[in-house]
């Protein structure tokens, strides 16, 4: 297994990748994805995983079928998104959205102040 680097955490993404697993607690978030994309260096083409730990706060917000009406949800009823459609990564936060399985509408994922790592599957 292989860390990606923290300096390139935030160039990565996760588009069109399928989320084989996904483990939201209330104090640790894990995805293992199909791979990614590093912008400057292309894909990567094994499975990966995306470890989200120790935020200041979590705030998952979901969006009615107009994509309208934000409402604030728990863990507990946040369960699990198709794919991650968007995300920006940083050391100020991390930001993850896709549509949810159950419900087809838009969910945000957004974690203050979190500890990232990105580690490659070989």
């Amino acid at each position: 297994m292989t860390e990606i680097p923290a300096s390139k955490i935030s160039m990565v993404s996760f588009a069109d990748y399928e989320i084989i697993n996904l483990l939201l607690k209330e104090d640790s978030f894990s995805c293992t994805l199909g791979g990614c994309y590093i912008k400057g260096e292309g894909s990567v083409d094994s499975d990966v995983t995306l470890r989200i730990d120790d935020w200041t706060s979590l705030q998952i917000t979901r969006y009615d079928e107009s994509g309208e009406n934000p409402r604030t949800v728990t863990v507990a009823e946040a369960g699990q998104i198709r794919e991650i459609c968007e995300s920006r990564l940083s050391e100020e936060s991390a930001v993850i959205s896709g549509f949810n399985v159950s419900t087809g509408h838009w969910q945000t994922f957004e974690f203050l102040c979190p500890t990232l790592s990105i580690t490659v599957i070989e």
